[in-house]
């Protein structure tokens, strides 16, 4: 009877077991899982526009195995929409109809491709080897063709017949549409006075040298009737460059000093001490120097000196352009020799470069 019993409860204890964990069981089956993610669930798409801006585009709920559908067309400035991509860089397109293969949320960004655009070069009264070009928003404007005027130097490209804003080849391009640049020009020998000014015919005559350049017959000294071609090259020079950067009216030391084409050059004219740059330079190096003033708008008067020493000022205004650089690309003027039209043509005649004065 024991045995039995025994037998009897055994089998109730293991039934209860049996019961107990078929209950569990049936109760972790029926709890389905939050965090994983099946086809046809819904998901977030955002947009990123892929430059510097506060603009934004709503989010997106797309369907998992479904295709994207439509999206935003996005404008940039100066910019053509290529399309969505998966990465900043590269990746892969998005389209309306491009099925949604990610299972969790996700960004799309916009690709651009900058615009190019057609600017006209307007010679203003000169001539110009190229009269249009193609330039590429947000990009620089690159080496732009130098116009010619005869009578007149170059003074850059502007963005109006008068006025406006200069463009240098680093200038950024900002227009978006045609645009027209002018050439602004000015007098290769502007009139010029001396302050305060005047002379005797004697001391006119005095003068050691008479420049053979027509133009400075009509540069007057002061208000006398005496024009500045009987002075010193460098005198001459210095006046150029002077009323070249807008100052018309000149010390009358300028004229006084009638050794500044010696050797003591700018060292006797002390009235203007911090206002001029003399540099004593050669060969190659001179004529790197000389492109480096003239893109910085600056003009420059060069002293030549020949083997038996005798020495020579021009004044370099310009360059004619080219991949190499080289003195007979540099654009002169010489009021000893109107025939000169380039440094090389001044080398050949007078000797080597020795020295560059320019105002600071």
């Amino acid at each position: 009877m024991t045995k039995i019993f025994k037998s009897t409860l055994f089998l109730l204890s293991l039934l209860c077991l049996t019961l107990v964990t078929f209950s569990t069981t049936a109760k972790a089956s029926s709890v389905s899982p939050t965090s994983a993610v099946t086809p046809n669930s819904k998901i977030t798409v955002r947009f990123n526009l892929n430059y510097k801006t506060s603009a934004k585009y709503d989010d997106i709920l797309v369907t998992t195995g479904k295709k994207y559908g439509k999206l935003p067309k996005p404008t940039r400035k100066g910019y053509t929409f290529q399309g969505w991509y998966t990465s900043a860089k590269k990746g892969t397109k998005i389209k309306s109809a491009t099925l949604v293969t990610s299972l969790e949320n996700h960004t799309l960004y916009a690709h651009w491709k900058a615009k190019n655009y057609k600017v006209k070069l307007n010679a203003n009264g000169g001539k110009v080897s190229k009269s249009s070009y193609k330039v590429t928003y947000a990009s620089t404007y690159g080496k732009l063709a130098t116009p010619t005027k005869k009578g007149y130097t170059f003074l850059g490209w502007y963005t109006k017949k008068n006025g406006g804003t200069r463009i240098l080849s680093t200038s950024k391009v900002k227009i978006t549409k045609t645009t027209t640049l002018y050439a602004h020009w000015d007098y290769l020998y502007p009139k010029i006075v001396l302050k305060d000014y005047s002379m005797t015919q004697s001391q006119y005559n005095a003068f050691p040298y008479v420049q053979t350049q027509a133009a400075y017959q009509k540069v007057m000294l002061g208000n006398s009737s005496y024009s500045l071609a009987r002075s010193g090259c460098l005198t001459c020079n210095i006046a150029l460059i002077m009323a070249y950067n807008g100052t018309n009216t000149l010390p009358k030391e300028l004229a006084q000093n009638t050794r500044l084409y010696t050797s003591g050059g700018l060292l006797i004219w002390g009235s203007l001490p911090n206002t001029w740059a003399q540099e004593y330079y050669s060969g190659t190096v001179a004529l790197n120097r000389l492109y480096t003033l003239l893109s910085k708008g600056k003009m420059a008067s060069v002293c030549l000196k020949n083997s038996s020493g005798g020495m020579h000022w021009v004044t370099v205004y310009g360059y004619s352009g080219g991949k190499s650089i080289s003195a007979d690309k540099f654009l002169i003027f010489d009021p000893g020799k109107y025939s000169n039209k380039t440094l090389q043509d001044v080398i050949n005649q007078k000797g080597n470069i020795t020295r560059i004065v320019y105002i600071k």
